[in-house]
């Protein structure tokens, strides 16, 4: 399985620390990361090289290089592969000789939304095990949905949700990775469920799908 990603590296020969960055949901294949340069976001984090900072921006799996597949909507062990070997591939890189820059084993985790969720979930890996030799300088974390069962509870409670798309994103991403049992006409009614795979398609928006999750 490849995976991609973006790194960004200071020019200047020297030891710095490496900031990682999950972004946010995204449903889109155009949205990914390393398919998405020009976004002011990822413009912004990838000139924090030239303020001394080695810039790491994984694609999740399922977007970018792995685009092929539906990307496993918050699953713990596929995300944390994913930003974890990003980390140690830039290590690699770098020891490769061909840029001056060094990491001096210093990690930052930031992320918001999904992302805020998907760097907690990264620190607790790496505080609990050796998988990275770094020291963890500091984490950020916004808005994640940390406690997941808490959060469906909160939404299957609602009348009314602003933003419905998530619920299906998780069920039917991870019924499509084989990590949830069942078919979707288990946890959907018609005709919901068999608009499911043509909404998750990788074309669509959150907006363009909420719009199709919806009575009117």
């Amino acid at each position: 399985m490849q995976a991609s990603g973006i790194i960004s590296i200071p020019e200047a020969e020297g030891f710095y620390p490496i900031i990682s960055f999950q972004n946010g949901t995204i449903t889109e294949n155009s949205r990914a990361p390393s398919k998405n340069i020009g976004d002011p976001l990822v413009s912004f984090l990838t000139g924090l090289a030239g303020n001394g900072f080695i810039v790491v921006i994984p694609d999740y799996l399922g977007f970018g290089a792995s685009e092929e597949l539906l990307h496993p909507y918050h699953h713990r062990n596929s995300n944390d592969a994913i930003v974890i070997d990003l980390i140690k591939a830039t290590d690699e890189f770098l020891a490769g000789g061909a840029e001056k820059a060094k990491s001096n084993n210093s990690l930052f985790l930031m992320g918001y939304s999904q992302g805020g969720w998907a760097s907690m979930s990264v620190f607790e890996t790496i505080e609990n095990s050796n998988v990275l030799p770094y020291n963890l300088a500091a984490v950020s974390c916004g808005a994640g949905a940390y406690d997941l069962y808490g959060f469906t509870e909160y939404i299957t409670q609602l009348e009314d949700f602003a933003a419905p798309y998530y619920l299906p994103y998780f069920i039917y991403s991870h019924i499509s990775n084989g990590l949830l049992a069942g078919n979707v006409e288990k946890y959907f009614n018609e005709p919901f469920a068999s608009r499911l795979p043509d909404l998750f398609n990788g074309n669509n928006s959150g907006s363009v799908i909420n719009s199709q999750l919806t009575k009117k």
